[in-house]
Parts: C-alpha cells; sequence; structure tokens
C-alpha cells in the first residue's frame, strides 16, 4: 500500500497553511472571540474577495499582527488538535 499511495509524496505546508486560512474552520477559532455573526461577516468577505481572513481582521483593527499570529499562525492552530487533559 504505501509504495503505491504513499511512498513519493510531499508535504507542501505554504499550501496546507492556505488551504487552512481560507477554510470556514476558522469560524470555530474567532468565534468564541468576536461572535458569530463578526465572524460569519468576515469569511463572507474573504470568500468573496479573496482576501485571506488573516488580513481583514488586521485591516478592520480587529487584532494587531502579533495578536493574529498568536491565534491563527501555525503553532496556535496545531494546538487545537492536541487532547484535552
Amino acid at each position: 500500500f504505501a509504495k503505491s499511495c504513499v511512498d513519493g509524496l510531499t508535504a507542501q505546508p505554504a499550501r496546507l497553511e492556505r488551504y487552512l486560512l481560507e477554510s470556514t474552520a476558522l469560524a470555530t477559532v474567532l468565534t468564541p472571540r468576536f461572535g458569530y455573526l463578526k465572524v460569519a461577516e468576515l469569511l463572507h468577505e474573504s470568500q468573496r474577495t479573496g482576501t485571506p481572513v488573516k488580513r481583514l481582521l488586521v485591516e478592520s483593527k480587529l487584532l494587531t499582527e502579533a495578536e493574529v499570529e498568536e491565534l491563527l499562525g501555525a503553532r496556535a492552530l496545531a494546538r487545537l488538535a492536541e487532547p484535552v487533559p
């Protein structure tokens, strides 16, 4: 199986990050902080314009660059997969 399906595959971190940051799954992280309606508005604007949610958060002055990275950076999002003690 591995030889036929897995061997030779390589991860593309930049592409994976882009897919994640364009995903509506970001609502899971953002809703507790901004509320459903504001997050829905941001996601709709992102999809409509192609502007990344990260950029919209900074341009709308909801978060600073540092806060965006803390909330939506790769390390922060990876922590979401960790089991809760």
